[in-house]
């Protein structure tokens, strides 16, 4: 799992994804500082802009991530853009929307298929908190 986490962030650097935290989107080149440096645990969203189930998710995933974006950092990655090919395929991205829960220590990444609830998306990044 630990190899996993690593393989993770290291293709986010490398691939480039879109990162977002609260309402601003980070630059590629602020990306690797951005990821090396947090000590928070990771959300990280799966998508595609044609995906039905994709959009349903936008609201939910965006009020959390405006409500915990403090203490958990959330990433939102296009399943269709050139730069993240490498990510989705290294972490068998095949159905979405899908949602990968990185714990702050790096020691444990967590996915759930599907759109997720307020309710439900709220308590797993409360638990992700607390571990």
């Amino acid at each position: 799992m630990r190899k996993l986490s690593l393989v993770l962030f290291t293709v986010l650097i490398l691939a480039g994804c879109e990162p977002q935290q609260a309402n601003s989107v980070l630059a590629d080149s602020a990306l690797k500082t951005f990821l090396a440096n947090s000590k928070k645990p990771a959300v990280i969203k799966f998508y595609a802009s044609w995906c039905g189930s994709c959009k349903q998710y936008v609201p939910a995933f965006n009020e959390v991530k405006l409500a915990k974006s403090a203490s958990v950092d959330f990433f939102e990655v296009d399943v269709d853009a050139a730069k993240t090919k490498a990510l989705v395929k290294e972490l068998k991205i095949s159905r979405i929307p899908e949602t990968a829960f990185v714990s702050a220590d790096r020691s444990s990444v967590a996915k759930r298929l599907g759109p997720i609830s307020v309710k439900n998306l709220t308590k797993l990044v409360e638990e992700l908190k607390a571990k």
